[in-house]
């Protein structure tokens, strides 16, 4: 018997096995007292992450209702803080190699907008830098690659 969501092998759980390795959040909304809990986290971490998240709602749950009094309470979208050694040493390595180079080039792709990275045109001020084609930041004299076999060339 083929069944809807199945691929007719009458495995229900076929899409969210499918979503498992790209979403950071996988929830399955069967209980409708944790429904409003677990959207609102699954919907702070699809923020904080910057990936997708998956909601599985069973029909049989469509219909119920929720508690709205989350509704009141904005979802905390702040950002975790990172390890202050682990920050220092990445810095540090990074403008080693950045002093070091003759002709600095940094390579912007769009995971910098992706993951809100605002101080990028801080960073690039000084250097001649990159932009691959599908980029979206609106960065001043950048130059766009549409290969990246330029970057070897150089």
């Amino acid at each position: 018997m083929l069944l809807h969501h199945t691929l007719g092998n009458g495995n229900f759980n076929v899409f969210s096995d499918m979503s498992q390795g790209i979403s950071c959040v996988m929830e399955k909304l069967n209980d409708p007292i944790t429904v409003a809990s677990q959207i609102d986290h699954a919907l702070q971490q699809c923020w904080i992450q910057s990936r997708p998240v998956y909601l599985s709602l069973p029909t049989d749950v469509v219909q119920k209702k929720i508690e709205g009094e989350r509704l009141k309470t904005p979802i905390d979208l702040s950002l975790p803080e990172n390890d202050p050694d682990r920050e220092a040493y990445v810095v540090d390595v990074v403008l080693k190699y950045l002093l070091a180079a003759k002709n600095p080039i940094i390579l912007v792709d769009a995971c910098a907008i992706r993951h809100r990275v605002s101080l990028i045109r801080f960073l690039i001020r000084p250097t001649w830098n990159y932009s691959i084609p599908f980029q979206c930041l609106n960065i001043p004299r950048y130059q766009r690659l549409s290969n990246l076999k330029i970057l070897l060339d150089k």
